[in-house]
């Protein structure tokens, strides 16, 4: 069971826009008791992979969907601090471009599913999930897996979410539970041996995309932490798939 809140009011306060949704019962799961959570995380996965089993009836070009991909990492050029980073930078569009994200299949994205965004209801046995601003009717499989695993991470390990995303890249850090999971969603979604590149180059630049616009923007440390000190790993990831396919 899933429950959902429904927009009850959407207004602006002070120019600045905003929508009241109704109150839905539960627990958040990031709050549960320790021993709980594996069980819950359990039954969030499964609604995971229930969300992408439903079809994309009007899917979207992918080539433009990695275009756009690749234009976020231009854009984000301006943040290097220096020649060198700037040349760093500039590679990593050129080889991004390359990459093949085509056998990555569409599904319904909630866009930020993870253990903070759940509600769980003891009564009913339902879970809540909200925050859906982020939400797309078509959007890489891979990227509410990936993102539901790297908070897994950061919230059982007190890891930061540049050093969760950083171990998962090297191949390192994971659980037995998230071990089954990888193993289930890959052979649901259809992926094919070196889907983790395309899938983490798409994710890290969901990642920066949607803090656009905001105040980690003029955040020097953050995007220290979360672009440019990850990017000599992600120019090394894309460089070395590249070279596996010829």
């Amino acid at each position: 069971q899933i429950n959902t809140p429904e927009p009850l009011m959407n207004t602006e306060f002070d120019g600045v826009p905003f929508t009241v949704e109704e109150r839905i019962p539960g627990v958040l799961l990031s709050r549960l008791d320790p021993s709980r959570r594996p069980t819950e995380a359990d039954r969030a996965f499964e609604l995971l992979l229930a969300m992408q089993a439903l079809s994309v009836e009007r899917p979207p070009d992918q080539t433009a969907l990695w275009r756009d991909t690749v234009a976020t990492f231009e854009r984000a050029t301006v943040w290097a601090i220096d020649a060198e980073e700037r040349k760093l930078a500039a590679d990593f569009v050129a080889m991004a471009a390359d990459l093949d994200a085509s056998s990555i299949p569409l599904c319904l994205s909630h866009g930020d599913f993870h253990w903070r965004n759940m509600l769980v209801n003891d009564t009913d046995c339902g879970i809540g999930l909200f925050d859906w601003d982020r939400w797309s009717l078509a959007a890489p499989a891979t990227h509410d897996f990936l993102h539901f695993v790297m908070i897994h991470r950061k919230l059982c390990g007190q890891l930061s979410w540049a050093t969760a995303f950083s171990d998962w890249i090297a191949g390192a850090g994971a659980n037995e539970q998230e071990l089954r999971w990888t193993e289930r969603f890959t052979e649901r979604a259809g992926l094919v041996p070196g889907w983790r590149t395309p899938a983490a180059t798409h994710y890290w630049s969901r990642n920066i995309t949607e803090k656009a616009g905001t105040d980690y923007d003029l955040n020097r440390s953050w995007i220290r932490e979360n672009f440019l000190d990850l990017l000599p790993r992600m120019h090394d990831l894309v460089r070395a798939a590249l070279n596996a396919t010829g």
